[in-house]
């Protein structure tokens, strides 16, 4: 897929702009769906030009372009021509398109069906797509490619963080627990020679891990496991990690991470955990916005530094320290909670 999301950030979000407007919404999404931009951008076009090629009614595609016109994606000549301006021809990258035709058909009709959360069941996102949001990304591969492209700068970013800002002089070996196709993985092992990396993962990102790492040059210090953090984690290495795991889970299904982490720790093994943590003064406005996305998505949650303490007590580890490498983020270290005397 193409990178133009990320080179034309800017332009992308002043795409996204128009969400509060529905109309505007719904005729971005037609934009990219009809395949317009494409022709625009070779031939500009009047609306009845466009609606006898495609058999539609030139009063609705006529509104459609001015409303696209009022806000900036097309202009319009004196002669009727409309033309794309340098927003709307981000629709002309396949990319692009195909992310706001995803937005539109499988996130906005999540977020229209929010008050569904209000009643017990299963997440928003399974109720309205008959599928878990994990399982659906498995199984539209567009969609969960783009979503592992959307965390793949992010992983970059915050692997190559770690791996400077974290002490690995004693570490030989290092799980990443649900590390997707292994990019945060790959960043932490680049400056560290000496370290052996196990990759657990159930997801089809697995498979694109070891060209992944070949690029990245640790192919050979890397070791791909299928499977499940729900049923075993690799045990006896002497770090384990996780991270934008466990805000995914309710606090049942954390524990259960949590605890098959301590199962294969050693007792002088180390468990990383890199997850947004709310600070004690409550969440601030973007957070409570993902806290949201989590329920609805996932039926997952933000916790706070307090009850990630007690989800750890209950899965049979304890917070040894915590610090700040990112804003807004957290780096936990934990360890396994010593057996009681007797």
């Amino acid at each position: 897929m193409s990178e133009a999301p990320e080179k034309s950030k800017e332009l992308f979000e002043r795409l996204w702009r128009g969400v509060g407007d529905p109309l505007l919404t719904a005729s971005i999404y037609f934009l990219a769906r009809s395949e317009l931009a494409p022709r625009l951008l070779a031939q500009p076009s009047t609306a009845d030009e466009l609606a006898q090629s495609k058999g539609w009614d030139p009063r609705f595609l006529r509104g459609v372009l001015h409303l696209l016109t009022a806000h900036g994606f097309l202009t319009e000549s004196t002669e009727g021509l409309f033309r794309l301006t340098e927003l709307g021809a981000l629709l002309t990258d396949e990319a692009v398109a195909e992310t706001v035709v995803d937005r539109f058909e499988i996130d906005f009709p999540v977020y229209w069906a929010l008050a569904q959360a209000a009643r017990p069941g299963p997440p928003v996102f399974e109720r309205v797509h008959g599928k878990r949001f994990y399982e659906f990304l498995r199984a539209e591969r567009r969609y969960g490619l783009r979503f592992q492209s959307e965390l793949a700068a992010e992983a970059t970013r915050s692997g190559g963080s770690l791996a400077t800002s974290y002490d690995f002089s004693a570490v030989r070996s290092v799980v990443d627990v649900g590390g997707g196709s292994g990019r945060f993985l790959a960043e932490v092992l680049r400056p560290h020679p000496r370290i052996h990396g196990w990759l657990l993962d159930s997801g089809p990102a697995l498979t694109d891990a070891p060209a992944l790492m070949a690029t990245a040059g640790v192919g050979d210090r890397f070791t791909a496991v299928q499977g499940s953090f729900f049923e075993e984690v690799p045990p006896g290495h002497d770090l384990y990690l996780l991270k934008w795991v466990l805000p995914d889970w309710n606090d049942e299904d954390a524990s259960r991470i949590l605890t098959n982490c301590a199962r294969a720790m050693r007792p002088d093994s180390r468990l990383l955990i890199l997850d947004p943590v709310v600070p004690s003064a409550g969440p601030p406005p973007e957070w409570q916005r993902l806290d949201l996305l989590f329920l609805l998505f996932v039926e997952g949650r933000l916790r706070s530094l307090t009850e990630m303490g007690s989800l750890l007590a209950r899965s049979g580890l304890e917070l040894e320290s915590e610090h700040a490498p990112d804003p807004g983020f957290r780096l936990l270290s934990c360890r396994k909670r010593p057996k009681a005397p007797g």
